[in-house]
């Protein structure tokens, strides 16, 4: 299972090819601070933003780190 976040505000009708794939779960939490944003980022595959005020780097060892 491919897992997506949508942190910030996109359509519904916009995400529906991506939410209609068998192999892909897609959760769509907006508002979030960057804190809760990198505290929940952990189990995601992709992160999918309408703007970019921070960006995310995940290494091998699932280490977050923002710059």
């Amino acid at each position: 299972m491919f897992k997506i976040l949508v942190s910030d505000p996109i359509s519904d009708f916009g995400l529906q090819k991506m939410t209609r794939a068998v192999d892909v779960e897609v959760a769509k939490i907006t508002g979030l601070s960057e804190e809760e944003l990198i505290s929940i980022i952990r189990p995601y595959d992709a992160l999918l933003r309408r703007s970019f005020r921070c960006y995310l780097k995940m290494n091998r060892q699932h280490q977050i780190t923002h710059s």
